[in-house]
């Protein structure tokens, strides 16, 4: 028997750990305007996340927004995939994270500057974007503050939110954990490609996630350039 109910009695964020207090099996569908959502859990641990095209932690937090739709759970229902493999807790406040962290970077980018201008957001968007769109090997780029939060990002090959919030964090980490002083540059090269850091005026760090056609040294051109472009002024 389907359980049964409405996201205007019950918010999105208790629906999500309702399986999980009762460790139970199956399917909650949750329809709303933008589509269904389809979330699986398997003795309360939440699973696979679906909606659309969009799957695990990137349909989590576009599903965190959601505060209307209709929601059915499905007990003994169980996934042909497993795409989730955190907490449950620990998935809830990442979700939240990168939910206020999306809208943050949305509401820099749309804000204004004075005199009409931009805002310094929006310029380090173009910039990136831009730059990312001639150099056809770079993935994603994207720059954080001091602390760790998302300044603005260019993703034109859609790496997962998931995916790239563990780079960011672990960057993050490395830089702050450091034993020597004056760390500039990291260049990891993996299966896929090459993930670089390097660290900008004003304790920022950039972030690039690099294809695996390019050499290293094209590598370390490419992020000399975009250095120069983001903390001199340089046209692109």
């Amino acid at each position: 028997m389907a359980l049964r109910g409405s996201l205007l009695d019950l918010g999105i964020i208790d629906l999500l750990q309702f399986p999980n207090s009762g460790r139970k099996t199956g399917l909650l569908s949750i329809r709303g305007v933008n589509g269904e959502a389809k979330l699986y859990y398997v003795k309360g641990k939440l699973v696979h996340a679906e909606l659309g095209n969009l799957s695990s932690m990137d349909a989590l937090v576009e599903l965190s927004d959601w505060s209307e739709g209709e929601f059915e759970f499905h007990i003994g229902m169980e996934p042909n995939q497993t795409s989730i493999e955190m907490d449950l807790h620990r998935l809830v406040m990442m979700v939240l994270k990168i939910r206020d962290e999306r809208a943050q970077s949305r509401k820099s980018t749309q804000a204004p500057g004075p005199s009409g201008q931009d805002s310094d957001a929006a310029l380090i968007h173009r910039q990136l974007e831009k730059f990312r769109q001639n150099q056809s090997h770079i993935l994603y780029a994207g720059m954080l503050d001091p602390d760790g939060n998302l300044i603005a990002e260019a993703n034109g090959a859609n790496k997962t939110t998931d995916e790239i919030r563990r780079l960011q964090t672990m960057l993050q980490a490395f830089m702050g954990d450091y034993p020597r002083s004056g760390i500039k540059r990291i260049f990891i090269d993996d299966d896929t490609g090459f993930v670089v850091g390097a660290r900008l005026a004003g304790e920022k760090t950039l972030l690039l996630v690099v294809d695996h056609n390019p050499t290293l040294g094209t590598v370390a051109l490419s992020l000399s350039r975009l250095t120069d472009i983001l903390e001199k002024g340089n046209p692109i």
